[in-house]
């Protein structure tokens, strides 16, 4: 844990440094003066999904991890600490940076999912975190299905496998496929989607954001590789975990493209069935939101309704 005087100083010197951030900031000192915990990791959560606190051109939020959230990451609930690592690590303008830093992060959950495991364990998992820094050089070389094995052994190791914990692995690894898949790896990528489908997912229970997540990453790796059957069968599993109703975290420009992409594929799969589905969807509201979309996007919704009302001669 940093020495509480450093993380105050830190936390007034971003106040100078990003006056706009003053009440944040200010709050998070309250917070962690006082030891509520609970408090602050929604107050961290909240900042860091704000997108005024997300600085392209900055690192204010690699900054703030790493003077401050790191020092108390061992009393934050992990799920709550892996959404708020996975959203500062796309602040990273180097590939290769975002995924040491991951990689790092998931060699510190393991440590903490192990705390009731032997001493030995321990001992592994400490000597690989040393390893760290040459992390993105082995996985060039390393098989990467032996390493995702060897995390779910250690997520075993104490004999018992703790659905918080095993939801912010699930996270932490999701942004590792989705770095992979943008860096032009999407084997990579596809790899881990199909490692946690058949290893974590089903032991989880009641966790909706967490499978939209891993849907979210699936529908971006079909997209990719133009699968367009896959595609929309992801895509119907996303739109259907996922609460539309909160899901302010999807920009506007986002949705837009994700409506418009769903529909492409309806319309090309060959598998689709249920044009109600989508064309009943929320979000395919955006494709005809306002007149700059209607007249850009207009004439997909329209083909869609088409096929959904069975109007061949429309």
């Amino acid at each position: 844990m940093h020495k509480e005087g450093s993380a105050l100083d830190f936390l007034e010197n971003e106040k100078q440094k990003y006056p706009q951030f003053e009440t944040p900031y200010t709050e998070f000192s309250g917070l962690y003066k006082r030891r509520l915990w609970h408090p602050l990791t929604e107050s961290l959560l909240a900042f860091v999904f704000a997108q005024g606190s997300f600085i392209t051109s900055s690192s204010n939020l690699i900054d703030l991890y790493f003077n401050f959230i790191q020092g108390i990451e061992n009393e934050l609930n992990p799920y709550s600490l892996a959404r708020i690592v996975t959203r500062i690590s796309k602040q990273f303008q180097d590939l290769l940076q975002g995924l040491s830093f991951m990689q790092d992060r998931v060699m510190t959950l393991l440590q903490i999912s192990n705390e009731a495991g032997d001493n030995k364990s321990q001992a592994k998992i400490k000597a690989k975190t040393k390893d760290n820094a040459n992390l993105i050089t082995k996985i060039a070389t390393k098989n990467q299905q032996e390493t995702l094995q060897s995390h779910l052994s250690i997520l075993k190791s104490n004999g018992r496998m703790d659905t918080n914990i095993l939801s912010a692995y699930v996270l932490h690894q999701l942004e590792i496929a989705h770095i992979y898949l943008i860096g032009d790896l999407p084997q990579k990528c596809f790899e881990i989607l199909e490692f946690l489908s058949s290893q974590i997912l089903f032991k989880l229970e009641n966790v909706s954001a967490v499978y939209s997540e891993y849907y979210k990453i699936c529908v971006q790796y079909y997209k990719v590789m133009k699968k367009a059957d896959e595609y929309l069968r992801h895509a119907m599993y996303f739109l259907q975990y996922t609460d539309w109703t909160v899901a302010n975290t999807i920009l506007s420009t986002e949705k837009l493209m994700l409506a418009n992409d769903i529909a492409l594929a309806a319309l090309l799969s060959t598998k689709c069935y249920n044009f109600s589905a989508i064309v009943t969807h929320p979000l395919m509201r955006v494709l005809t939101h306002d007149t700059d979309n209607e007249r850009q996007y207009g004439w997909l919704f329209h083909t869609l309704n088409c096929f959904h009302q069975g109007d061949l001669i429309e």
